[in-house]
Formats: C-alpha cells, structure tokens, sequence
C-alpha cells in the first residue's frame, strides 16, 4: 500500500492536528517529498512534534521514513497524480502536476 493510500485510510482516526498534516501533505504529494520537516510543520500550521507524532501513526519510524515513502510514491506516478490534480484545476495547472510529476 502506498503512503498516500495508507494516509487516505487513515486520516479520520488521527487528531485534528495530525489531519491538518495528512491533508497538506495529500495535497502536496511532490513538495512533500522535498520538504524538511520544519517546513511541513509551518505549511500545515502544526509543531514538529506533532509530524513526528503523525509519521508514527502511520506505522513509520520518523520524517526520514516519511519522505523516502514519498519520494518512493514520487517514482510511481500513477500511486499520486490522481491525488494532485484536482477537478477545479485549469489545464495549465494540471498540465504542469502531471509533468512535475513525471
């Protein structure tokens, strides 16, 4: 199971904090993947702590194990695009997911 169907699955059981990390990170499959935990932190407007917290819910070790599952996820596209791309997106916009994403 990829991170973001293991993030999908489990998003309603986690606190509300640990949601707000969960939907940004879903929403932002490839900055995930680049993103140091401080700046996950500040983008979802939760404490570190509280990644770390979220990455353990997930069954993961730590942020460490969360970027390689998202950089992992990076290298199959088909595990996110349909995350990424969003319904009210333009064609431009999705255009550029999709190639972000290749």
């Amino acid at each position: 199971m990829s991170i973001i169907d293991r993030l999908n699955a489990s998003i309603d059981g986690l606190s509300p904090a640990e949601q707000r990390v969960g939907r940004w990170l879903a929403e932002n499959v490839v900055a995930g993947a680049n993103a140091s935990l401080s700046t996950v932190a500040r983008q979802a407007g939760v404490s570190e702590p509280t990644v770390i917290r979220f990455c353990r819910s997930l069954g993961l070790d730590g942020f460490r194990d969360l970027r390689t599952e998202f950089i992992a996820a990076r290298e199959r596209p088909e595990s996110y695009l349909h995350q990424d791309v969003k319904p009210s997106d333009t064609a431009t916009e999705a255009a550029a997911k999709v190639l972000d994403g290749s």
